[in-house]
Order: C-alpha cells, then structure tokens, then sequence
C-alpha cells in the first residue's frame, strides 16, 4: 500500500475478505495537507465497478443453468415490470434502451436528469447510499411514459443516446439509439 501512496496517491484504504479472515488496512493521509491516515472501515463509493461485479455474478448463474442470457430479463426481475423482449444480455451489454440513471444529454441541448453526479448537489448528497430499487425506478421513469417505441420505430426523446466526449475533451456524435425493442425484433427476424 505505501508503494501506492509513493506513486502519487494520497492515501488508500483496504479490505480483504477470504477463507482465511479478513483484513483491513490503510496508508497515506486521510485529506491533503493533513496527517491523518484513511480509516480502515471508512465508505467510499466503487461507482462503475459495480457492472463488473454485477456482470460476474451473473454470468456464474448463466453458467450454473441459473440464469438465461437470451431469455427476458422480466422472468428474473418481475417487480419493474420491464418489457419481455428486453433480455438478460441486452441489461449486461448496456443495449436494452433503458435510461441512463446518471441523466442523459440530448443533440437539441435538452438535458434529461438523473442522480447528482457533479456540483453542489453532489458535494451535498455525497454519502447517500441509493438503493437498487431506486436506481431501476429512475432508469424506467426515464423510459418516456410508455417505455415503449413511437409508431415509427424510433426511440422515445427519452431514449436517444447523447454526445459522448472523447477521452481528449472532443464531443463524439454517436448518434440515436436504436429502440431496444426494435433491434431484439431484427435480430430475431434477421
């Protein structure tokens, strides 16, 4: 850990949980320009990493016979009421058409919002631990009030995907997402 803190870090915590027991450490400084060290069982969010964990798990139950990866992910997760063409694999591809919780920005300027992950409001709900009930209500509350296609088969305003920026800063078009069910029927009639 302090080879980490002697890399540029200014402190790190953890925790190891095994077979054996579990152990939890610290090194560095709790805050810049204090002497502090990190507590041993302080919070902290792991943010995206989560989808590496989630993916993991379920991949394990796919392969124990647990979990269909075509099948629809209604049959595991009845209490949101998703559609049933939306499919385990299109939740873990990120390709289900579903709104993004962290809020979505449109080409017109107009900006969907989600949980504070910047500014002010996040500095003051920092801590607040959002459940997973929570998360899926904000991601199908911005499915648009159908959570369905329009008529023509594109997505709802709901479902476009925004201007991505590039790693060096530069907006990257990405262009509208296709509607998730749309795409689960070409690929069924394709």
């Amino acid at each position: 850990m302090e080879e980490i803190v002697d890399s540029g870090f200014a402190g790190v915590q953890l925790r190891v949980h095994d077979e054996r027991g579990e152990w939890a450490g610290s090194a560095g400084v709790r805050k810049l320009g204090e002497s502090a060290e990190p507590p041993t069982n302080g919070h902290f969010r792991i943010g995206s990493t989560t989808k590496t964990f989630t993916a993991t798990v379920v991949l394990r139950l796919v392969a124990e016979g647990k979990i269909g990866l075509d099948g629809p992910a209604d049959d595991y997760l009845p209490e949101f009421g998703l559609d049933r063409r939306i499919t385990v694999r299109m939740l873990l591809q990120h390709t289900s058409g579903l709104f993004n919780h962290t809020g979505e920005y449109y080409d017109d300027g107009t900006v969907a919002p989600g949980i504070p992950w910047q500014g002010q409001e996040y500095v003051d709900n920092q801590f607040h631990t959002y459940q997973p009930e929570e998360l899926v209500r904000l991601a199908l509350r911005g499915r648009g009030s159908s959570g369905r296609c329009s008529a023509a088969g594109r997505p709802s305003r709901l479902t476009r995907r925004p201007n991505r920026l590039s790693r060096r800063g530069r907006a990257v078009q990405s262009g509208p997402r296709r509607c998730a069910l749309d795409h689960v029927t070409a690929s069924r009639n394709g």
